[in-house]
């Protein structure tokens, strides 16, 4: 399959038959035009092209992209893919790939990352968000639908955030044991201590440190665009339980929040994120499980 390219001249869509003056052009046993991705990703679906195939495409896509926008795009989405399944929260081998590649950028060049997300550990997502941090170029992160929990964590340390007017992000209370930190603080307003199971005071005592660590990392991440005291208070409504830990964030309260939110997202990065719509048999969702951690 060669790489994509736009027409000048009007050509029906092979899929749909719709009429576009600039189609998008594959060129697969012969030359192939198409009015969308979706159309494409049906095309590929139909002649059975395989994982290899829609890969490739997803690759021209992300080329278009860094040749429009002189940038190099790193993606963080969690979908379930045709060739096995994969974790779908942030995992530290997802740390370990994105540094790389945040290491492996020239420092003049500025980084998109692109993230699809549900969230996940703690620890990855700390180390993803200290090296977006510790660039001197521009850094973006690009959410064109959700990137809640640990995922907002890595937002957090970018320079912009380009959210869609219905986007998301979500709160960083962390979970321990699937309980979110603030609600088991409070089960000490409720029980005395020798009424309450020793495990139960342990995850306690971890939820205390947890969100104790997790403001300081918030204010360490933003103290430098918005002052400690503004910082302070972001990381505390971040963590402190005002909200369930599934309550959307949208660019308007983020916005509201202080952070450096723009709403307006290029199409091409839609496109993209369409070419990861691939399910194996075995599997009813498309979509990234429960986070387990934060």
């Amino acid at each position: 399959m060669s790489e994509t390219i736009i027409g000048e001249n009007v050509m029906g869509c092979e899929i749909c038959g719709k009429e576009v003056a600039s189609p998008i052009r594959l060129t697969y046993d012969g030359e192939h035009t198409f009015c969308c991705h979706d159309c494409v990703i049906e095309y590929i679906s139909a002649k059975g092209l395989g994982p290899a195939s829609i890969k490739r495409q997803r690759n021209e896509v992300i080329h278009q992209i860094e040749v429009e926008r002189k940038s190099k795009l790193i993606t963080m989405i969690h979908r379930i893919e045709h060739d096995g399944e994969k974790a779908q929260y942030i995992t530290i081998e997802d740390a370990e790939d994105i540094i790389h590649e945040i290491r492996s950028t020239p420092e003049n060049v500025p980084i998109d990352f692109l993230i699809h997300c549900s969230g996940g550990l703690v620890l990855p997502a700390e180390q993803i968000a200290m090296a977006m941090k510790e660039r001197k170029s521009p850094t973006t992160v690009i959410v064109p639908h959700y990137a809640m929990s640990g995922a907002t964590l890595i937002a957090l340390a970018a320079k912009e955030i380009l959210m869609d007017s219905h986007s998301v992000l979500g709160s960083l209370d962390p979970q321990i044991q699937g309980l979110p930190s603030p609600s088991l603080l409070k089960l000490l307003e409720y029980k005395k201590p020798e009424f309450i199971r020793d495990e139960m005071l342990i995850a306690i005592d971890i939820a205390s440190k947890s969100i104790s660590q997790m403001r300081n990392f918030i204010k360490y991440l933003l103290r430098e665009r918005m002052g400690e005291d503004k910082s302070s208070k972001v990381a505390e409504f971040l963590t402190g339980g005002y909200m369930t830990h599934d309550k959307p964030i949208t660019a308007k309260d983020a916005a509201l929040l202080g952070l450096p939110v723009r709403v307006g997202i290029p199409e091409n990065f839609y496109n993209l994120l369409r070419l990861y719509k691939f399910v194996s048999d075995k599997h009813d969702s498309m979509y990234s499980k429960s986070c387990p951690c934060l």
